[in-house]
């Protein structure tokens, strides 16, 4: 086996100014390569989550609850973990449900829209809005009320301002 990404995080995982994030759809993966991570505080593993259920989303990534076990497992080995909870879809992302199932374990929270809604689900971005307007505080209020540290993307927050 090559190798290759292993050889790319030891390489950033020397340098000790800045935070290195690695986001996968496969944490599984990457816990071949917990060691480095676990030396290195500056290195971060994060996975992205639209669903706690399989869909059709997301056809070749392992299950959702398999990529939360895998950043379970790193962070009960003392790995800083994050999840991307994006693109939040209509009908599909319970964001309050993921950070439910996961605030034992995630470290840090990213919030993101569905940013080709129209084109993709022919959800209109009024109501895309509307629907924005009416979860994600919920998911907020959760994240806040318990301490943990999250980071909303520029688009999602323009569509919650009314943008």
């Amino acid at each position: 086996m090559l190798e290759r990404t292993r050889r790319v995080l030891g390489i950033l995982a020397l340098n000790k100014l800045h935070k290195v994030l690695v986001l996968t759809k496969n944490p599984i993966l990457a816990l071949r390569d917990l060691d480095i991570f676990g030396e290195h505080q500056n290195m971060w593993l994060g996975s992205t989550v639209i669903s706690l259920r399989q869909t059709d989303w997301e056809p070749y990534a392992p299950h959702p609850l398999e990529r939360l076990k895998a950043l379970r497992f790193a962070h009960n080995k003392g790995v800083k973990t994050w999840l991307s909870i994006e693109p939040i879809i209509p009908g599909v992302t319970d964001a309050e449900a993921i950070i439910r199932e996961s605030l034992s374990y995630i470290d840090w929270y990213v919030l993101g829209s569905f940013n080709y809604s129209e084109r993709l689900a022919k959800i209109p971005k009024s109501q895309l809005k509307k629907w924005y307007k009416e979860e994600i505080p919920k998911a907020v209020k959760l994240l806040e009320d318990h301490g943990k540290p999250y980071h909303i993307k520029k688009e999602l927050l323009n569509m919650l301002r009314g943008e």
